[in-house]
């Protein structure tokens, strides 16, 4: 009986032990986006990439858009940058000349290097329509096409 006893309290010991070994203080996989719900985000395109112009076409999710010379720029994309890096997306701004027919989906009237904007790019048109189902903030809409511009970068 005391055997029993003695095994027993070392079985509890030893599993005492296991849980304790794990640590608080590991860092969890960094995913992007980086919200509660990272598994349900997409997975967007970087800046650099899409406007390198090699992987046409693709989808991008314009959020704002102002134009030089007439809108204050960082009063009208600074929020929308803002509210990408919220929820673990590059919120660059950038011009629109880089999609071209941005202009005409999003009734964009001024000429080209006149308009920036702050836009999300993804690799699919699936994609851009499962970041807005998710996206609870105002956006202009996706546009689909090539992305092609020298960023200077």
């Amino acid at each position: 009986m005391k055997s029993t006893a003695m095994l027993l309290g070392g079985a509890i010991l030893a599993l005492g032990l296991l849980v304790g070994c794990g640590s608080d203080d590991a860092e969890p996989h960094p995913a992007t986006p980086s919200t509660a719900a990272d598994a349900a985000w997409p997975e967007a395109v970087d800046l650099e990439t899409a406007t390198a112009g090699q992987s046409n076409p693709l989808s991008v999710v314009w959020i704002a858009v102002a134009t030089l010379g007439d809108d204050d720029l960082d009063a009208e994309l600074n929020p929308a940058s803002a509210q990408l890096e919220a929820v673990g997306y590059d919120g660059s701004q950038w011009p629109l000349s880089c999609q071209y027919d941005a202009y005409e989906d999003l009734g964009v009237t001024d000429g080209p290097s006149t308009e920036f904007g702050v836009g999300v790019v993804f690799p699919t048109h699936d994609d851009a329509v499962a970041f807005d189902e998710l996206w609870t903030d105002p956006m202009l809409g996706i546009v689909d096409g090539d992305v092609f511009c020298d960023l200077g970068g």
